[in-house]
């Protein structure tokens, strides 16, 4: 059932191949009994399949195989030369990694990860070996909108590649400076010819169609694995296939991974070189990356200096790409011509705790559910004290500024949806239905000058607009800039807000403003965030319409997917001359798959 993807529906099965290729039965989508009949009567009859023109046994090796050997078929076997040819570019595979590359920096399309495959070989150096990838094909002037309609409907099909592995690292490693995390698979030899088979008739002869939530890259290849380790049920999902936490999904199987590697992206590697420099190599770095005259370059500089300008120069290519100046190149064919005349190696550099907090399998699970309890003092309310109140929050996915980094790229936040509800004296109400929420905080530093940005899309209750039930319908934007280095991020944003609900003016506004805040991670369980905000009411442009915010939070991990927070908030009307409300909360947080 498995090796044509059948999945149980309506009583009975269907198979999730988009293709009428892959069936010889009629209904063989829908029906695995006449499909099985059907296959069996096929592989004795000499059809011209596919536009290879192949005999069913060479458009089908990996189902032949496990129909002959499971009912014990005496059928003439056939010569598939074109198959052989297509396994003999694995060379001779030994095992199967699964790949996971990190979100590319500062790029939203990305913030989730990807993932993929690698065929191991007997090849003694591994770049050489085989990545395999599932993908959606897209054209190529292809818009936004329509890219995500497509994407969220199925309107792409889904494209199996393959490419030396070395290709692959290029592509994630260098050009899009992304760390890649491989885990080599418990899959023998015999296993990883199988998957290879059954990859071959998957591309040839049908196609699935690509869902950007659910039937992904993630899901397709742990499918296709699925195939040839029967025992294995690594596709488990309720909504959605993030590739992170796919990786979890094969790590919570005792014995299907045996080993993880790590490979650092080339900006992380330029980090790391970077900082083993003394201020004297500093100095002579800077010579080199951004000679002043001929004489920069004819100072002796020692091979980590070298190496160092070399990444540099690589990495600043990568960013460059059509922008990459003769200048440009000219420093790095000298830098080239200075490094091939000191042979001498450089010690390689040892990767640090914090890059190696990032392993995907190690981070707190996707869905949560956060308890609150707290007291709220609102001047809008009709009471007059303070009130207790108690919250429940139910996300889906995935990651706020506040949570564990362990796992998840440091200081990112990636959350969608949400619904939060309020229990406050008998009645229960939404406080906040929140759809998307994304903010990267980027930092600035000697080699990257990328903004810091974030995107808010939800309906919340605006506790300033005299109104306790009112759910408003807000957009936000935000772009500015970071500073920090592993522990901590200082960070301003120019914020740009619309609101809308029937009790606005004009049944909406406009808030521009300015978000503050400091993020500390001082020690792995713990975070911090002080954050300041303004945001002015747009009407008449009155400068003294505006609110301020104040937070202190605090975010301490008990384990892995248990997390306690408090968080201290304050709002004041500076047109009223008063605080608006004020509000302590203690939270706890329960991450679960």
């Amino acid at each position: 059932m498995r090796a044509l993807h059948y999945l149980p529906y309506r009583g009975g099965h269907r198979s999730e191949l988009d293709g009428s290729g892959f069936f010889f039965a009629q209904d063989g989508k829908f029906n695995p009994l006449a499909e099985l009949i059907a296959s069996i009567n096929a592989f004795d009859q000499d059809l011209k399949l596919t536009d290879l023109k192949l005999h069913p046994q060479c458009a089908f090796p990996e189902r032949f195989r496990l129909l002959r050997d499971t009912f014990q078929l005496k059928i003439q076997e056939v010569e598939c030369p074109l198959f052989k040819k297509f396994l003999n570019r694995f060379q001779e595979p030994t095992g199967l990694t699964l790949v996971f590359s990190s979100a590319y920096p500062n790029n939203p399309a990305s913030m989730f990860g990807h993932s993929f495959l690698k065929i191991r070989s007997k090849r003694t150096n591994a770049l050489l070996d085989t990545g395999v990838n599932f993908a959606a094909w897209t054209p190529p002037d292809s818009n936004l909108l329509a890219f995500m309609y497509m994407g969220v409907f199925g309107g792409y099909r889904g494209i199996w590649s393959t490419e030396p592995y070395y290709k692959k690292v290029n592509e994630y490693i260098n050009s899009e400076s992304r760390d890649l995390w491989e885990y080599d698979l418990n899959l023998t030899a015999i296993e990883t010819n199988r998957l290879i088979g059954h990859l071959w008739e998957l591309e040839i002869n049908s196609h699935f169609k690509y869902y950007f939530f659910d039937k992904n890259c993630s899901y397709q290849i742990l499918r296709a694995i699925e195939a040839v380790r029967t025992d294995w049920n690594i596709t488990q999902h309720r909504i959605y296939v993030i590739p992170g936490e796919t990786i979890k999904q094969v790590n919570a199987f005792p014995g299907i991974v045996r080993e993880v590697h790590f490979r650092p992206s080339l900006f992380h590697q330029l980090q790391l070189r970077y900082g083993l420099l003394s201020r004297t190599e500093l100095r002579n770095y800077q010579k080199l990356i951004r000679p002043q005259s001929e004489n920069d370059l004819k100072n002796q500089f020692s091979p980590e200096v070298l190496d160092t300008g070399l990444l540099s120069m690589l990495y600043l290519k990568a960013k460059k790409k059509k922008n990459w100046s003769e200048e440009d190149q000219k420093i790095e064919n000298n830098l080239l011509l200075l490094r091939s005349r000191d042979p001498q190696k450089t010690p390689e550099a040892q990767i640090p705790n914090r890059l190696l907090r990032s392993q995907p399998d190690l981070g707190h699970d996707s869905y949560s559910v956060h308890t609150s309890l707290g007291s709220l003092d609102s001047q809008t309310d009709t009471m007059a004290e303070p009130r207790g109140i108690g919250r429940i929050k139910i996300r889906s996915a995935y990651h706020d500024l506040l949570g564990s980094d362990l796992g998840y790229s440091p200081f990112s936040e990636i959350e969608f949806p949400w619904i939060e509800l309020q229990l406050d004296q008998k009645t229960i109400k939404i406080q906040e239905l929140g759809l998307i929420s994304s903010t990267s905080l980027f930092p600035l530093n000697h080699f990257n000058r990328s903004p810091s940005w974030r995107l808010r899309w939800a309906f919340e209750t605006e506790k300033g607009l005299e109104c306790q039930d009112c759910l408003v319908g807000s957009f936000e934007g935000g772009y500015g800039l970071s500073l920090g280095g592993a522990t901590h991020r200082l960070y301003s944003l120019g914020i740009s807000r619309a609101e809308a609900h029937s009790r606005l003016p004009r049944g909406y506004r406009l808030r521009p403003g300015i978000e503050s805040g400091w993020l500390w991670n001082p020690f792995a369980p713990y975070k911090i965030r002080l954050l300041g905000r303004i945001l002015w009411n747009s009407k008449n442009w009155n400068l003294n319409a505006r609110d301020y915010e104040f937070r202190v939070e605090h975010s301490f991990a008990l384990a892995r997917n248990q997390e306690l927070r408090q968080a201290t908030i304050l709002n004041y009307d500076h047109s009223l001359n008063r605080p608006d409300w004020f509000e302590i909360r203690f939270e706890w947080i329960s991450y679960f798959r």
